[in-house]
């Protein structure tokens, strides 16, 4: 690694530093009894820190062969991309999710980044990825590889209750719809440009 790159990859994970700082551990210090408060305070920090730790580790794996684009790295709209993108990795529990969220950013560096979609749209598909369990995204997948293409909800998961949830929670997101009178399952707008997005890198 050269020090043009080994400079990128300290300017990221000090940017990442900044951004991760929250009130969550002066709050519980603040409405807890002490020795509680210590307890759950040192159990944040941890999970906070192993959560840092594989945030930085899954951006700099995706990063360090890219071609960044120098001045777009620079721009208020990768900084408030960056920015949201970030936290919500912090937020994630499954590694799945912080790999997704690592190739958003890898390929919002990048010189030949998917350029269809505005920051404002971007930030939108953030924030729903975020919401997203991985059943979820999952079946997204699924239906935009055609595995469900004009199928009902009994053709596709009848006698699963965990996945006819996922398809229930995915029509009350809006990302997609029970046809009528076919009941067949469709993509909205919303969710069909949400899966091209995530699947275009993916």
């Amino acid at each position: 690694m050269d020090d043009n790159e080994i400079d990128f990859h300290e300017k990221i994970s000090a940017f990442a530093t900044g951004v991760s700082k929250d009130l969550i551990l002066q709050i519980t210090d603040a409405l807890l009894p002490l020795p509680l408060a210590r307890i759950v305070s040192n159990g944040f920090k941890a999970i906070k820190e192993r959560r840092y730790n594989k945030a930085i580790e899954a951006i700099y794996e995706r990063t360090k062969n890219i071609n960044p684009d120098k001045n777009y790295i620079s721009s208020e709209e990768f900084y408030d991309m960056f920015a949201l993108t970030f936290k919500k990795m912090l937020q994630a529990r499954s590694q799945e999710k912080i790999e997704l969220f690592a190739k958003i950013l890898s390929n919002e560096m990048s010189t030949s980044r998917i350029k269809d979609y505005n920051v404002e749209l971007k930030e939108v598909f953030i924030r729903i990825i975020a919401d997203l369990s991985h059943l979820e995204l999952e079946l997204l997948h699924e239906m935009h590889q055609g595995k469900h293409n004009s199928k009902t909800r009994s053709d596709i998961y009848s006698p699963d209750l965990e996945k006819n949830a996922a398809l229930d929670s995915l029509i009350g997101k809006g990302l997609i719809f029970e046809e009528v009178p076919t009941s067949r399952i469709k993509f909205s707008v919303l969710g069909g440009l949400l899966t091209r997005y995530i699947t275009s890198f993916t």
